[in-house]
This record gives structure tokens, C-alpha cells and sequence, in this order.
């Protein structure tokens, strides 16, 4: 893939090129409190084509919002590589969660998913839930603590169905 120089620009120059590069010292991407919006995810997103080395990914404490995540959701529909998505304390809301729940029917790769402190509902969360009811049985951690308005009968669900996937084979 061809980079423009653009893409290296700003707070998180320095991961986008290791993530681009497939640096096979660069596993952990921790890129948390870094101020990092959409248009930023967009470049991440870009940077991941093709990488084989990142399994982990913090993007906790950002100013993400639904943009962000459905871009994140479409690039993680391909990469299989990524074992584990923080996106805490960001501006997602129940749009985000259904484009990252969409994600998790075809990613089979994402083991832990944490998406606590945002603006997930019920609607949000359900859909959530649906997916790993149906669709997936790999993920094994999906945090949504933090949010407002997810009722306790649908975290008791989602904690059931993960507890499930834990102990499958």
C-alpha cells in the first residue's frame, strides 16, 4: 500500500508508521488520551491494511465518535490480527455499537472489546448481545460498565453469553 506523507502527520505519526510498516516490534498500540478524533481513526484505519502485528489496540480517553468507530468496525471486518480493542471514555453511542457489533459476526480474531464509559444504551448493548448470541463465540471479554442508560438485564445477558464463549472450547 502507498502512504501519503500526510498520513504520518500529527500525535500519532510515530504508531501510524509502525502500524503501516508491520513493524514486528510493534504489537501494542496504546495511542489512549491522545486527542484523537474521526479524521485520526481514518488514518489508523488506513495504516492497518495489511498489517499481520498489532494484536492490541488502546485507543482509551479520545474524542471518538460513531464516525470513528464505524470506520474502525469496516477496517476490523478484514483485519484479522487484532486480538483486543480499548475504546473507553470516548463519544460513542448505540450507531457505533451496532456498526462494531455488525464487526464482530465476520471477526472471529477480537477477543476483548472494551467500550465502557461512552454513550451505549440498551439499544447499543442488545444489539451486542445479539451478535454474541448468534454470530460470535470468540469474544471473550466485552466491557460496557460506565454507560448511560444500559439497564442491568442486558449486562447480566451479555456477562452469560461471554461466560459462555469463556468456557467453550
Amino acid at each position: 500500500m502507498r502512504f501519503s506523507t500526510k498520513l504520518f502527520a500529527g500525535p500519532i505519526a510515530k504508531s501510524l508508521w509502525c502500524i503501516a510498516a508491520n513493524d514486528p516490534n510493534f504489537t501494542r498500540a496504546n495511542l489512549s488520551g491522545r486527542g484523537i478524533k474521526d479524521d485520526d481513526v481514518t488514518k489508523l484505519a488506513d495504516a492497518f491494511e495489511g498489517n499481520t502485528t498489532v494484536t492490541h489496540l488502546l485507543l482509551n480517553g479520545n474524542k471518538i465518535t460513531d464516525v470513528g468507530a464505524s470506520k474502525l468496525a469496516e477496517m476490523l471486518k478484514k483485519n484479522k490480527t487484532l486480538r483486543s480493542l480499548g475504546m473507553n471514555g470516548n463519544k460513542i453511542t448505540d450507531v457505533g455499537a451496532s456498526k462494531l457489533a455488525e464487526m464482530l459476526q465476520s471477526n472471529k480474531a477480537i477477543k476483548k472489546l472494551y467500550l465502557h464509559s461512552n454513550n451505549i444504551t440498551d439499544a447499543g448493548a442488545r444489539r451486542l448481545a445479539e451478535t454474541l448470541q448468534w454470530s460470535n463465540s470468540t469474544l471473550t471479554i466485552l466491557s460496557l460498565n460506565h454507560n448511560n442508560g444500559t439497564s442491568a438485564d442486558v449486562m447480566c445477558k451479555i456477562e452469560r453469553l461471554v461466560k459462555i464463549n469463556k468456557e467453550s472450547p
